[in-house]
């Protein structure tokens, strides 16, 4: 067994130009565009010159029609083979067509230890005469011999034709697979050979496998003339594990049959095998089968899910098996002459005990085409999708998607097309190839919403997002400058404080500084709380009063009205009042211009007062005169 080389770093740093093929020898990448830059590419290849060498990375960059064009495989042998990366990225490969025959290892890779993904291909690999090979001769869609390496989320619609095949190794998408894996991939072509079959073992996704992993493939495709086939593997050598696959394809050996007058044929394994270096320990688990098995001698050893059973005595071997399913017909799970060999132990998922007719449940077509089915399935840990026009599918391959976000613990969620949502936990997601809506939110940051595109190119498998702090929220302060602008700064003593508050404010802040915005508010508020308002303008009050205090009360018929407006008078105002204080003033001024002055006193004959006045002054004025004349006559006497 071939292990997988370790890469090495080119000795040089330079750009190579590969004939129209550019390779960055630091990136280690060759972008590859047209039909005439992959015949180069696999020329190169084919004269070593990447053997050996795992860093490099194909990326198919369109789909490639090669027109009918004979093609040579990739990696003729093991000193001149590919063990870096074919990135197909989606696209197909068409209308190639290989000559079985020519080459020891056949496919668009003929022996490789690379690993293959996104690919689809389509072709004929055929040939027009007998072809008598060495037992080691092997063909493939991908890859005849495919040694270490992978093959992902590929399909193939190449057809086989041949005119009788003896001592080959031939698969739907690799010919022999040895210490690897093929997952998500898919065989829709076509196996017809109109000859003798002889020592071909054949299989719907590969021929051979020896340790290997077949996960979450399936066979649609006919195969007609052969002699040792199964749905998924022809041969199943040391550990291998098949899980969650499916054939649907109709197994024919055809009206030649086999060379040696028997077949072996399995809906899922043809036959397993063990050696002294390769101890059996096969595992079948959710897989069904779904297609028609034709024989045609009673020789034929035909299982509905396991062909023929070839394992060594002198070692313990296991099939472990669970949760698998054929379509009911005339065969057991295992060939009836297979089923119990020496030294092979069925066990379940529990590792328990069971029966070879255990391995699997029969049922009948149109119930295996029923959602009950697929519930039942999955239940048990089968992965797979209802299919409206037959038995259930394989889920579309998903691709680890990593998010890194800044802030780390931002919640991420991408929305498909069809609204379905997946969530992103620990930076990781699954998701299949197409168009989303990536959502991404954290408290105090701004949301990010926005169309992505996953594609099978790696570079879009991951995503960096920086998220940015919201704005503080100043609508406070907003408020409070509005209120301070608002305000007459000429009705206050001092108004500074409110415009020394304002002149503060710091804008531009994030959310973190929300409390610092909110103190700038309260500044600003607390400052016009605080303002005082101007005393009002009692000058024209005092001037009236004091025009009203040099009036002589008595000189006017009624002074009440002047001293009742100077009562009214309300001291210590603020100047918002100041209207208030000169309607003050104007009503002590009204009052005063309505003063009424009283008139001259002058005598009147009609006074009554002024006769008796008279009347008594002249009394008065007689009665001294006579006095006086008393006074003088007595005088007189005396002397």
């Amino acid at each position: 067994m071939l292990k997988k080389t370790i890469g090495f770093i080119l000795s040089f740093f330079l750009c190579l130009s590969i004939s129209g093929i550019q390779l960055n020898a630091q990136e280690n990448v060759i972008q590859i565009s047209t039909a005439d830059e992959l015949v180069k590419f696999a020329d190169e290849v084919n004269q070593g010159n990447y053997s050996g060498n795992t860093d490099i990375i194909v990326n198919l960059e369109t789909d490639i029609d090669l027109n009918g064009m004979e093609w040579t495989p990739i990696g003729i042998d093991r000193d001149h083979s590919f063990s870096g990366t074919f990135n197909g990225n989606g696209h197909t490969i068409s209308n190639f067509k290989i000559t079985v025959g020519s080459y020891q290892y056949t496919g668009f890779f003929g022996i490789s230890d690379c690993d293959i993904m996104n690919l689809n291909l389509s072709g004929i690999i055929s040939s027009d005469s007998f072809l008598n090979g060495s037992g080691a001769d092997m063909a493939g869609s991908f890859a005849g011999y495919l040694i270490g390496g992978n093959i992902s989320n590929c399909t193939s619609y190449v057809d086989f034709t041949f005119s009788g095949v003896q001592g080959y190794v031939i698969g739907g998408i690799a010919g022999a697979i040895e210490n690897g894996s093929i997952t998500y991939s898919f065989f829709d072509g076509s196996y017809y050979n109109d000859g003798i079959s002889n020592s071909v073992h054949a299989g719907g996704i590969c021929g051979i496998g020896a340790n290997v992993e077949i996960i979450n493939c399936a066979n649609m495709a006919d195969f007609y003339g052969l002699d040792y086939f199964g749905g998924i593997i022809g041969q199943a050598q040391g550990t291998t594990v098949i899980k969650n696959c499916f054939n649907t394809g109709t197994i024919d050996v055809g009206e030649n049959g086999p060379f040696h007058g028997s077949c072996y044929f399995g809906g899922i394994v043809g036959t397993v095998y063990s050696s002294p270096n390769l101890i059996g320990k096969l595992t079948i688990e959710s897989c069904y089968h779904a297609g028609e098995i034709i024989g045609h001698t009673q020789n034929d050893q035909i299982g509905a899910l396991i062909g023929g059973v070839n394992m060594s005595t002198s070692y313990q071997n296991t099939i472990t098996a669970y949760n698998n399913y054929y379509m009911t017909g005339d065969f057991n799970t295992i060939a009836n002459s297979q089923r119990n060999p020496l030294n092979v132990v069925y066990i379940n998922s529990d590792g328990e005990s069971i029966t070879s007719d255990e391995i699997g449940r029969s049922m009948a077509l149109e119930d295996m085409e029923s959602l009950a089915f697929l519930e039942e399935i999955n239940q048990n840990g089968g992965n797979y999708v209802f299919n409206e026009d037959g038995t259930p599918l394989i889920p579309e391959k998903t691709f680890d998607i990593t998010v890194n976000t800044s802030p780390e613990d931002a919640q991420v969620s991408f929305i498909s097309e069809d609204n379905t949502k997946y969530s992103v936990e620990n930076h990781q997601v699954s998701l299949p190839v197409g168009q989303y809506t990536v959502l991404i939110e954290k408290e105090n940051y701004h949301s990010i919403r926005e169309q992505v595109t996953i594609t099978y190119d790696i570079s879009t498998h991951t995503l960096n997002y920086e998220l940015v702090l919201l704005d503080a929220d100043y609508r406070k302060v907003e408020d409070a400058v509005a209120k301070a602008n608002a305000l007459d700064s000429e009705l206050y003593k001092d108004f500074s404080g409110v415009e020394k508050a304002i002149a503060g404010v710091v804008y531009d802040l994030d959310i973190t500084h929300q409390g610092e915005v909110n103190a700038m508010a309260k500044a600003i508020e607390d400052a016009i709380n605080a303002l005082e308002y101007k005393d009002a303008d009692y000058t024209a009050v005092n001037d009236v009063i004091a025009k009203a205090e040099a009036l002589n009360p008595e000189d006017y018929v009624d002074f009440t009205h002047v001293s009742d407006a100077i009562d009214a008078v309300v001291e210590n105002l603020n100047i918002t009042h100041q209207k208030e204080v000169d309607d003050m003033a104007q009503a002590i001024l009204d009052a005063i211009s309505e003063l009424e002055e009283k008139p001259a006193e002058t005598p009147s004959t009609s006074d009554n007062s002024y006769i008796t006045c008279w009347m008594m002054i002249m009394i008065g004025a007689a009665m001294s005169l006579i006095g006086f004349v008393v006074y003088d006559y007595k005088k007189k006497l005396t002397h």
